[in-house]
């Protein structure tokens, strides 16, 4: 057995959770136009954390996007 087959499995959840990722992002995206606005205010939130290089300010900006967005989809 080769050292690269032992990461295979996680090769394949790997790639399960980023499908689960996209489908939950989309199922978000499509709940209502206010919600697709929102979204790309918070996503902008933590690229301005992440930018101006305050782990702080993009820690919050990220926690608060996945609050918002679970309590969305939870409604769905």
């Amino acid at each position: 057995m080769k050292v690269e087959d032992w990461f295979e499995p996680f090769n394949d959840a790997s790639a399960d959770l980023r499908a689960r990722h996209i489908c939950i992002g989309i199922r978000a995206l499509m709940n209502t136009p206010e919600r697709q606005a929102a979204v790309i205010a918070e996503h902008q939130a933590i690229i301005d954390g992440l930018q101006c290089k305050d782990p702080e300010i993009a820690k919050r900006a990220l926690l608060g996007h996945i609050r918002t967005t679970a309590s969305g989809l939870a409604e769905i």
